[in-house]
């Protein structure tokens, strides 16, 4: 998956295995900072899963925000849009209904 982003169409890409994951990531059903940001993203939030996955090999972005969205809109993933944006994996969900 490939975002393309801004005025100048700057291009984040998220490699499969990494949008393949996020569900086990999100297993537990609770609720996981979404933590986006250009700075070390904080600790067992999604960002730093996306940062520190085998796939990726960068850190210091903050395209956790695209992935929440590219999670919710299917219906994968529920996400509050307060300050401190969080995420987790609808309670029903399964892989089965990719």
């Amino acid at each position: 998956m490939v975002f393309s982003v801004g005025v100048k169409s700057t291009l984040i890409p998220i490699p499969r295995a990494i949008l393949d994951d996020i569900p086990n990531f999100l297993r537990t059903g609770d609720w996981v900072m979404i933590g986006s940001r250009h700075d070390v993203a904080p600790k067992y939030s999604l960002q730093d899963f996306i940062d520190h996955h085998p796939s990726r090999n960068t850190q210091h972005s903050s395209d956790s925000n695209y992935v929440a969205s590219l999670l919710e809109h299917p219906k994968i993933a529920d996400v509050t849009h307060k300050r401190t944006s969080k995420i987790r994996l609808r309670p029903n969900w399964s892989s089965t209904e990719k």
